[in-house]
């Protein structure tokens, strides 16, 4: 817990102070494959933060998966730090933490439904058709887990975990189309 209050203590001095780098604040204004798959991922795994105290609005991803943040990251056109952070605990694995300030992202994604605190005001986003395959892969990227349960009488299970009821609704209406 402490790294990431060191780290986030140093992407604020960075990114607070002043420093700019560059990013496509135009990103989630127009939709494509990689902004809803982008979109689905920061439903998952993303936050973000809006730090009046710094005058500064952000968008957070963290990950075990590098290329993944990397992938984002280029995406967006990005030129923000990814920072590792270390693992919280003897098992845990290594991080990946990327934080974009920019009032225009932060703005064009609540606009899209995201919101600070999402876990309590979470509600799907009104996403065209053509790219609702790519924000639930995006999704399940950041959140999800698939595997096969053999059980006794060998039927065989196919178990989707950590889908949160609104995702599952929203892929229901999908397959009722």
């Amino acid at each position: 817990m402490h790294s990431i209050i060191a780290v986030s203590i140093i992407a604020t001095l960075q990114q607070g102070m002043g420093i700019k780098y560059k990013v496509n604040e135009e990103f989630f204004d127009k939709w494509s494959s990689q902004m809803a798959y982008v979109l689905g991922l920061l439903y998952a795994d993303g936050s973000l933060e809006d730090a009046s105290y710094l005058r500064g609005k952000y968008i957070r991803l963290t990950s075990t998966d590098k290329e993944l943040i990397f992938r984002v990251r280029k995406w967006l056109d990005s030129e923000h730090t990814i920072i590792y952070l270390k693992p919280d605990s003897l098992h845990g694995k290594q991080r990946y933490f990327l934080r974009i300030g920019s009032h225009k992202l932060y703005n064009s994604l609540t606009k899209l439904g995201l919101y600070p605190n999402k876990s309590l005001t979470i509600k799907f986003p009104n996403i065209p058709s053509k790219y609702l395959k790519d924000f639930i892969r995006g999704y399940f990227d950041g959140d999800g887990c698939v595997y096969l349960e053999l059980s006794k009488n060998q039927n065989h299970n196919i178990v989707i975990k950590n889908y949160p009821l609104f995702l599952q609704v929203a892929v229901r209406n999908f397959y009722k189309d």
